[in-house]
């Protein structure tokens, strides 16, 4: 079985994650942190982001409280993949509007 607390699912150098296109920052946090830290940014979100990653509302809402001390790998990476797509649409709204406004 993975430790998703242990493992870095990104690279300790900057590249292009391949599932999502989105240019990656010189990073080393973990799986685990990353979903915390997002969950914590997305605060009152929650029933969006549980809807869309598919994680219950209620497994969610324990999981950014810390009231599960271990979560399961496949909701810490579903709520990952949910949190690198919409990283990744901004990214790519940012970019389309940038290049928007230099062709004007």
């Amino acid at each position: 079985m993975r430790n998703h607390r242990t493992r870095s699912r990104f690279p300790d150098t900057g590249c292009v994650d391949p599932k999502t296109g989105v240019l990656l920052a010189v990073m080393t946090e973990s799986i685990y942190q990353f979903v915390m830290d997002r969950l914590q940014q997305s605060k009152g979100q929650w029933p969006k982001v549980a809807k869309a990653s598919g994680v219950p509302k209620r497994t969610l809402e324990k999981i950014a409280r810390r009231e599960i001390v271990d979560p399961g790998v496949s909701h810490i990476e579903a709520l990952a993949d949910y949190f690198r797509t919409q990283q990744h649409e901004r990214h790519l709204g940012c970019s389309t509007l940038h290049a928007h406004t230099r062709n004007e």
